[in-house]
């Protein structure tokens, strides 16, 4: 079958030119495809879905109409550097986490300027492309203007934080092979107790924050996103900075925003892209959970967490219907163009309060 466009999807053609990445735009550089086979994907019918981990270990995530394709890593073999990357392990979520900041000398050649953060970057390839991009990224969202960052362009370092180090291991081998070291660097980290830790002592300013694709759980002990989270990342953005959030889980997208909404309300607030009519889309209503992780499926959101915010955003349910920053993830590729599925995100700036 052919990729087709639907709420929530980034590169479809059908928004035109303007929904591309940023760095589609450059001479000799086509990232995405969406009117390719989805066969270039290693995909199945819809009848019986591929699952993720099957997607990535057959190299779907860079396949030639992927926007990883730039990075060369299937073209260079690249896939096991560092070492074959075997099952994640999910007990570390409620680990003491490292409580050692990093080197930041050691890791960028210039530690002062802004940096991207992934937080729980998973294999990496966001941060490769932000690091291979270079410049803090413009805003952009299908054909809509947006207000433009005020660190917007100028030359970034990327950062991912990973609990699992083989993944970590293999993502700075990546960095190194594309000459990206120096701008992109991987630390294994427990983000849970340890954001703060690592990040406040970074020199430069943090333009961006991504909390991306976290796994979904039934315990509320198990989310990524906590009130000490929040309250960690309203310390270390300044104003005007950038906070991400997606899922492509409907219930954890839910979480992530409504835990903002109620312990950090005076301190972050919705972009203005979220007031755009067409820029945003609402929930469906159906579930658009993966089947693989069905047993995994978000609980319901704590009480003190609902009354602190009804709607998960002001005015009801209001979720961007494309990647604002223009820099894809594995876990969003296979969502919008394998699977077919919505990405819930939620742009937050954070403000002077």
């Amino acid at each position: 079958h052919m990729h087709y466009a639907r709420p929530g999807c980034s590169w479809s053609s059908a928004h035109g030119p303007c929904a591309r990445s940023p760095m589609q735009c450059r001479p000799g550089h086509n990232l995405w495809q969406p009117t390719v086979p989805a066969a270039n994907y290693i995909t199945r019918s819809q009848s019986t879905p591929i699952a993720h981990t099957t997607w990535l270990r057959g190299g779907g995530a860079d396949g030639p109409s992927s926007p990883f394709s730039v990075l060369r890593l299937a073209e260079d073999n690249l896939l096991n550097a560092g070492g074959a990357v075997h099952r994640r392990q999910y007990g570390g979520l409620l680990a003491e986490g490292t409580s050692e900041p990093p080197d930041w000398t050691e890791l960028f050649e210039d530690p002062t300027r802004p940096l991207i953060v992934d937080v729980g970057c998973g294999a990496g390839r966001f941060v490769l492309l932000a690091a291979w991009l270079g410049k803090v990224p413009h805003i952009v969202c299908g054909g809509s203007t947006a207000p433009v960052h005020a660190l917007a362009g100028q030359p970034c370092n990327a950062l991912g934080l990973e609990q699992h180090a083989q993944l970590v291991s293999r993502a700075n081998h990546w960095a190194s092979a594309q000459g990206l070291a120096g701008r992109c660097a991987f630390v294994a980290a427990n983000v849970k107790p340890s954001l703060t830790a690592v990040l406040a002592s970074y020199p430069g300013p943090i333009a961006v924050l991504a909390i991306q694709y976290p796994d979904p759980h039934y315990r509320e002990d198990r989310h990524v996103v906590t009130p000490s989270l929040v309250a960690d990342c309203a310390q270390l953005l300044s104003e005007g900075s950038l906070l991400l959030l997606a899922s492509d889980v409907h219930a954890t997208a839910c979480h992530m925003t409504q835990m903002f909404t109620a312990h950090a309300r005076a301190q972050f607030q919705l972009h203005p892209l979220h007031g755009k009519q067409e820029a945003v889309f609402e929930h469906d209503g159906r579930d658009d959970i993966d089947p693989y992780i069905s047993k995994l499926r978000a609980g319901p959101v704590q009480p003190a967490v609902a009354e602190a915010g009804t709607a998960v955003l002001e005015g009801g349910e209001r979720w961007l219907m494309h990647n604002p920053l223009g820099l894809a993830t594995e876990r969003e590729v296979f969502a919008q163009e394998i699977t077919h599925r919505s990405v819930y995100r939620t742009l937050l700036t954070r403000t002077s309060g």
